[in-house]
């Protein structure tokens, strides 16, 4: 509460151009979120060559991905929470269009945190029940099957995600037109497309590398995976972050020239 009131105050006092500064600053601490969970994931992998117990190596698993997801859990709170300032600042927080667009984040939060719980319990059951026996050809064959499933839940999770993000484009545009005018809603539109867009594409990418190492032996697996992680990835995510900054500067300049009383 104290934080959306924190938003609110800050936007009231300096204007329509915080509100560019604290969603910036929000969707910075996300991309930044994003690149320490992948740096985490680095350093377990790197450690997966000194450790001979395939437990041992899905426990320090499953504890570095329950550390990112309770630091997820904790920037989605304080998003929602800044987002929910901006539009009480805006006095738009009981407009069902504002209550819309924080509904589809949270959709897609709850979307998104079901993926990693869903594929850290099917591995660390895998590996539960193969520890002892790990040479055994019929792991090989269940854990395909696995991964299997796992991919299955991140296509649903995906397919979530990238439709709220078309709505979310759809709302903001719906927001920028009640508040600026019908060019206003429509610029806001495309500039959530293009971030929509190149979502779609890492996604795409993403599940595409999952596929390809589907049955490689485990060591090859480890090569391609940091490669691919270590650097495709996060590359993309640094062009995501460019992306939304540019995006979201041109929403600000949308939003100053047609505010009332602007130039």
């Amino acid at each position: 509460v104290a934080n959306i009131e924190h938003v609110a105050q800050k936007l009231s006092t300096e204007g329509m151009k915080a509100v560019t500064d604290v969603i910036l600053d929000t969707e910075d601490a996300g991309i930044e979120q994003w690149l320490q969970h992948y740096e985490r994931m680095g350093e377990v992998a790197d450690a997966m060559d000194s450790l001979d117990n395939p437990q041992t190596r899905s426990n320090l698993w499953s504890l570095k991905y329950a550390e990112s997801s309770a630091e997820f859990r904790q920037h989605n709170a304080h998003k929602a929470s800044v987002y929910l300032g901006v539009l009480k600042a805006l006095g738009e927080d009981a407009n069902p269009n504002g209550r819309a667009l924080l509904a589809n984040l949270a959709e897609t939060d709850a979307a998104l945190d079901s993926a990693y719980r869903t594929m850290r319990q099917l591995r660390d059951e895998h590996f539960s029940k193969w520890n002892n026996d790990w040479e055994n050809p019929r792991r090989q064959v269940e854990r395909t099957n696995v991964e299997r499933q796992i991919e299955q839940a991140w296509k649903k999770a995906t397919d979530t995600e990238i439709s709220n993000s078309r709505k979310f484009g759809e709302l903001l545009g719906t927001q920028y037109e009640n508040l600026f005018g019908v060019e206003a809603g429509e610029a806001a539109r495309q500039a959530w497309e293009q971030i929509t867009a190149f979502r779609k594409e890492m996604t795409d990418r993403r599940d595409a590398f999952r596929r390809s190492i589907e049955g490689l032996p485990n060591a090859e697996r480890q090569i391609q995976s940091k490669k691919f992680w270590g650097e495709t990835y996060k590359y993309m995510i640094a062009e995501m972050q460019r992306i939304k900054t540019e995006a979201i500067n041109n929403l600000d300049a949308i939003a100053n020239k047609r505010k009332p009383g602007g130039d």
